[in-house]
């Protein structure tokens, strides 16, 4: 993952999109979703370290200082959310906040194993994902008949059936009143 927006596919990303006019939106529980996972791969990267440092100090029996001090994941962590939006808003991507919809709602697509979700255990984010899609589509409802959103996962599992929407979604969309073509699905930034 590129915890620091400095990797060449979200440069590229944002340069083109720019060029073209489009925004560049992530969903909130995206980012808290990269969040987490940086602060496990963090906290998995210090614990190994010591592990490391340990086995050294007990080879060579010499007393080595360890570098990372006793805060330093805590610092990490705190810090991390603080930097990131810092840098989408940098780069003028704009957060989406979670979706205002009834978890009734969710339960009744996630009951009759609807997509995003694959059972009951699996696709609660993903659902929180897609109703944020969707809500952002129905701000922008009179351009019907058109790509209005370039969805970019690559979750094809859970939004895609071969190179397109799930059918699922695409009934959602049919059933809110939009043409079946007004997201597309893309897997790459390329």
């Amino acid at each position: 993952c590129d915890y620091h927006l400095k990797g060449k596919r979200i440069l590229t990303l944002t340069d083109v999109a720019a060029r073209l006019g489009y925004e560049v939106l992530i969903p909130e529980v995206v980012v808290d979703e990269i969040e987490r996972q940086y602060c496990v791969e963090i906290t998995n990267a210090v614990d190994d370290f010591k592990k490391s440092l340990g086995k050294i100090v007990d080879l060579s029996l010499d007393r080595i200082k360890p570098p990372i001090t006793d805060d330093f994941l805590e610092v990490k962590c705190r810090d991390f959310r603080v930097e990131y939006e810092a840098g989408l808003a940098a780069m003028k991507i704009r957060t989406l906040p979670y979706p205002e919809t009834p978890p009734k709602a969710l339960v009744a697509k996630e009951l009759s194993q609807r997509k995003p979700f694959r059972d009951s255990k699996k696709g609660y984010r993903d659902a929180l994902i897609w109703e944020t899609v969707k809500g952002e589509l129905k701000r922008k409802k009179g351009l019907l008949g058109k790509c209005q959103i370039i969805f970019l996962t690559e979750n094809t599992r859970d939004f895609a059936e071969g190179n397109g929407l799930h059918p699922d979604l695409i009934q959602e969309l049919i059933d809110l009143g939009y043409q079946d073509n007004v997201i597309e699905i893309r897997t790459d930034c390329n």
